[in-house]
């Protein structure tokens, strides 16, 4: 929970502020939402098997650079690229629900609310506890 604890978004990486990899990978596309895409935003994920039952997860993303490392929070963000993504509550119970979504090809969306930010698909599981 150190992530969520954290009160300044004044971070290098989230593995320097969580001590710990981050779970998986996506490859994003922004939609035409007028939300600017931003390092370290806290946006949730939903996966589109969940579309009709409403369930978002808390998972954040942290956007990479053309070369894979973590942009700066100065760094403007690519409409497309690829971003890993951090999963944000740590119980067992939340890992083995999400577990059963996450698949490499898995397609879903970084969400602001209703809003649509961008829509994703999973290219690569990161956290041995996920895979």
């Amino acid at each position: 929970q150190l992530l969520a604890s954290r009160k300044s978004y004044a971070v290098t990486s989230y593995t320097e502020a969580a001590g710990r990899g981050p779970d998986f990978r996506v490859r994003y596309q922004k939609t035409g939402s007028s939300q600017r895409l931003y390092q370290h935003m806290r946006t949730d994920f939903r996966f589109d098997t969940d579309r009709d039952n409403n369930i978002v997860w808390m998972i954040w993303p942290e956007f990479e650079n053309d070369v894979g490392a973590p942009c700066t929070d100065a760094d403007q963000i690519a409409d497309s690229g690829t971003a890993t993504m951090w999963v944000i509550n740590e119980t067992p119970e939340y890992r083995a629900m999400l577990r059963e979504r996450l698949k490499p090809g898995a397609r879903g969306a970084l969400v602001a609310g209703a809003m649509i930010v961008a829509e994703a698909e999973v290219v690569e599981l990161l956290g041995k506890e996920l895979a």
